[in-house]
Protein backbone atom coordinates (compact mmCIF):
# COMPACT_ATOMS: atom_id res chain seq x y z
CA UNK A 1 0.00 0.00 0.00
CA UNK A 2 1.28 3.18 -1.14
CA UNK A 3 2.01 6.46 0.85
CA UNK A 4 -0.86 7.96 -0.32
CA UNK A 5 -3.19 5.47 0.56
CA UNK A 6 -2.02 4.82 4.05
CA UNK A 7 -2.50 8.92 4.36
CA UNK A 8 -5.82 8.33 2.95
CA UNK A 9 -6.79 5.26 5.56
CA UNK A 10 -5.47 7.26 8.57
CA UNK A 11 -7.99 10.27 7.76
CA UNK A 12 -10.31 8.06 7.62
CA UNK A 13 -9.71 6.65 11.02
CA UNK A 14 -9.06 9.93 12.44
CA UNK A 15 -12.71 10.88 10.88
CA UNK A 16 -14.30 8.22 12.75
CA UNK A 17 -12.10 9.07 15.98
CA UNK A 18 -13.22 12.42 16.13
CA UNK A 19 -17.08 11.64 14.57
CA UNK A 20 -18.76 9.96 17.42
CA UNK A 21 -21.41 11.76 17.45
CA UNK A 22 -22.12 9.46 14.37
CA UNK A 23 -25.22 7.42 14.37
CA UNK A 24 -24.40 3.81 15.87
CA UNK A 25 -25.28 2.26 13.07
CA UNK A 26 -22.06 3.92 11.00
CA UNK A 27 -20.22 3.56 13.64
CA UNK A 28 -20.75 -0.09 13.07
CA UNK A 29 -20.60 0.01 9.51
CA UNK A 30 -17.76 2.46 8.90
CA UNK A 31 -17.57 1.61 5.16
CA UNK A 32 -20.42 3.69 5.16
CA UNK A 33 -19.09 6.75 6.03
CA UNK A 34 -15.54 5.92 3.76
CA UNK A 35 -18.07 5.24 0.50
CA UNK A 36 -19.71 8.96 1.28
CA UNK A 37 -16.54 10.28 1.80
CA UNK A 38 -15.00 8.73 -1.83
CA UNK A 39 -18.73 9.57 -3.62
CA UNK A 40 -18.65 13.09 -2.99
CA UNK A 41 -15.29 13.15 -4.06
CA UNK A 42 -16.93 11.80 -7.55
CA UNK A 43 -19.75 13.91 -7.67
CA UNK A 44 -17.31 16.59 -6.96
CA UNK A 45 -15.44 16.18 -9.86
CA UNK A 46 -18.44 15.36 -12.00
CA UNK A 47 -18.99 18.92 -11.05
CA UNK A 48 -15.68 19.96 -11.81
CA UNK A 49 -16.43 18.34 -15.47
CA UNK A 50 -19.47 20.25 -16.05
CA UNK A 51 -17.85 23.75 -14.75
CA UNK A 52 -14.96 23.22 -17.19
CA UNK A 53 -12.36 23.04 -14.38
CA UNK A 54 -10.93 19.68 -15.72
CA UNK A 55 -7.48 20.18 -14.11
CA UNK A 56 -8.72 20.00 -10.95
CA UNK A 57 -11.29 17.28 -11.78
CA UNK A 58 -8.34 15.00 -12.75
CA UNK A 59 -6.75 15.32 -9.84
CA UNK A 60 -9.91 14.92 -7.35
CA UNK A 61 -10.53 11.53 -10.15
CA UNK A 62 -7.03 10.00 -9.53
CA UNK A 63 -7.28 10.63 -5.49
CA UNK A 64 -10.61 9.11 -5.67
CA UNK A 65 -9.51 5.96 -8.18
CA UNK A 66 -6.09 5.55 -6.19
CA UNK A 67 -8.15 5.12 -2.76
CA UNK A 68 -10.86 2.60 -4.32
CA UNK A 69 -7.66 0.91 -5.36
CA UNK A 70 -5.92 0.68 -2.26
CA UNK A 71 -9.42 -0.74 -0.35
CA UNK A 72 -10.18 -2.93 -3.35
CA UNK A 73 -13.35 -1.50 -3.79
CA UNK A 74 -14.40 -2.31 -7.40
CA UNK A 75 -17.81 -0.75 -7.68
CA UNK A 76 -16.50 2.66 -6.29
CA UNK A 77 -12.98 2.14 -8.80
CA UNK A 78 -16.01 1.58 -11.90
CA UNK A 79 -17.92 4.63 -11.03
CA UNK A 80 -14.91 6.74 -10.85
CA UNK A 81 -13.36 4.96 -14.18
CA UNK A 82 -17.05 5.98 -15.93
CA UNK A 83 -16.47 10.20 -14.41
CA UNK A 84 -13.02 9.71 -15.81
CA UNK A 85 -14.43 8.61 -19.44
CA UNK A 86 -16.34 11.68 -19.25
CA UNK A 87 -12.85 13.64 -18.39
CA UNK A 88 -11.29 12.20 -20.99
CA UNK A 89 -14.27 13.12 -23.64
CA UNK A 90 -13.77 16.80 -22.48
CA UNK A 91 -10.72 17.25 -22.69
CA UNK A 92 -10.82 16.54 -26.35
CA UNK A 93 -8.98 13.07 -26.07
CA UNK A 94 -11.91 11.26 -27.84
CA UNK A 95 -9.35 7.83 -28.40
CA UNK A 96 -8.65 8.33 -24.35
CA UNK A 97 -12.04 7.82 -23.82
CA UNK A 98 -12.83 5.42 -25.87
CA UNK A 99 -9.73 3.02 -24.38
CA UNK A 100 -11.09 4.05 -20.97
CA UNK A 101 -14.42 3.32 -21.33
CA UNK A 102 -13.63 -0.30 -22.79
CA UNK A 103 -11.23 -0.33 -19.95
CA UNK A 104 -13.94 0.32 -17.21
CA UNK A 105 -16.39 -1.94 -18.91
CA UNK A 106 -14.11 -4.86 -18.56
CA UNK A 107 -13.57 -4.12 -14.60
CA UNK A 108 -17.63 -4.19 -14.55
CA UNK A 109 -18.34 -7.09 -16.30
CA UNK A 110 -15.37 -9.08 -14.36
CA UNK A 111 -16.95 -8.23 -11.50
CA UNK A 112 -20.81 -8.48 -11.93
CA UNK A 113 -21.24 -5.18 -12.02
CA UNK A 114 -24.69 -4.75 -13.74
CA UNK A 115 -25.38 -1.15 -13.61
CA UNK A 116 -21.33 -0.19 -14.24
CA UNK A 117 -22.07 -2.33 -17.04
CA UNK A 118 -24.92 -0.93 -18.59
CA UNK A 119 -23.28 2.54 -17.89
CA UNK A 120 -20.81 2.33 -19.57
CA UNK A 121 -22.07 0.72 -22.45
CA UNK A 122 -24.00 3.16 -22.97
CA UNK A 123 -21.00 5.49 -23.34
CA UNK A 124 -19.41 3.36 -25.34
CA UNK A 125 -21.89 3.53 -27.93
CA UNK A 126 -22.03 7.47 -27.45
CA UNK A 127 -18.23 7.39 -28.33
CA UNK A 128 -18.26 5.31 -30.50
CA UNK A 129 -21.34 7.45 -32.56
CA UNK A 130 -19.71 10.54 -31.82
CA UNK A 131 -16.05 8.79 -33.65
CA UNK A 132 -18.21 8.31 -36.63
CA UNK A 133 -17.33 4.37 -35.74
CA UNK A 134 -20.66 3.33 -35.09
CA UNK A 135 -22.06 0.92 -37.45
CA UNK A 136 -25.47 2.37 -38.23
Amino acid sequence: MGLQSKLLLHSFSEIMRKNRWLSGYRIQRPQLLYESVFSKAVNEAKLLIERGDLNEAEKVLERALASYRALQDTAGEARAMTVRVNLLDAKGDLQGALDAVRQALSLADAHGLEHSSIANRLELGRLLIKSGSAVQ
